[in-house]
C-alpha cells in the first residue's frame, strides 16, 4: 500500500477540508521512524530516572531505639563480636549513651550467676584486669552485660553480648 502525498492545509479551501486533512494525518500514524524515536526518548528518560535513584544521596535512616523489657534502650555491643572466639578478649566496648551517670559491667560464665567481673565505669568500655582475664577458660561460654544508668539510677540502656572460647 502506497501513501498518497498529502495536500498542504494552506491549499485546502474550507475549514472542513483542513480538519479532514488533520484527521487523516493523525490516522495515518507515525511510521517506523516515529516509533523508534519515541522508544529512544523513553529509554533515555528511564535511564536518567534510574541513574537518579541509584546515585542520588539517600537520606540517613533514623534509628528507632529498641526497648528492653526492664526499660531503656537496647545498646549495640561493639567488642568482642558475639560467637566463637579464638582467644579470650581483654576489652569490652558497647554503644555509648549521652546524659548517663555511669555504666555497670558484668561478665559471667554461662549458667553461673556469680560474676567473673563486676564493675562500675564512666566510659562505654572495660579493660579486664589480669585476674579477671585469667578466669576465662578455653571451652567455656560467657555472657556479658553493660547498663547505662542516669543520674537518678534509672537504666537508660542495656548492651548484652556472648562468646565461646
Amino acid at each position: 500500500m502506497t501513501k498518497e502525498p498529502s495536500t498542504p492545509p494552506t491549499e485546502l479551501s474550507t475549514p472542513e477540508d483542513r480538519l479532514q486533512h488533520d484527521i487523516d494525518e493523525l490516522e495515518r500514524g507515525m511510521g517506523w521512524k516515529g516509533v523508534v524515536k519515541w522508544i529512544l526518548i523513553l529509554g533515555v528518560a528511564a535511564a536518567a530516572v534510574g541513574a537518579f535513584y541509584k546515585y542520588a544521596p539517600k537520606p540517613e535512616a533514623k534509628k528507632t531505639p529498641k526497648m528492653t523489657a526492664k526499660g531503656g534502650m537496647v545498646l549495640d555491643t561493639l567488642e568482642p563480636q558475639n560467637g566463637k572466639l579464638s582467644a579470650a578478649p581483654s576489652r569490652f566496648r558497647w554503644e555509648g549513651v549521652t546524659n548517663r551517670s555511669d555504666y555497670t559491667f558484668k561478665l559471667m560464665a554461662k549458667g553461673d550467676p556469680t560474676p567473673l567481673a563486676d564493675r562500675v565505669v564512666r566510659d562505654a568500655n572495660v579493660e579486664l584486669q589480669p585476674l579477671e582475664a585469667s578466669r576465662l577458660k578455653a571451652g567455656g561460654s560467657y555472657i556479658w552485660e553493660a547498663q547505662a544508668r542516669g543520674p537518678d539510677g534509672k537504666i537508660l540502656g542495656t548492651a548484652r553480648g556472648y562468646f565461646d572460647l
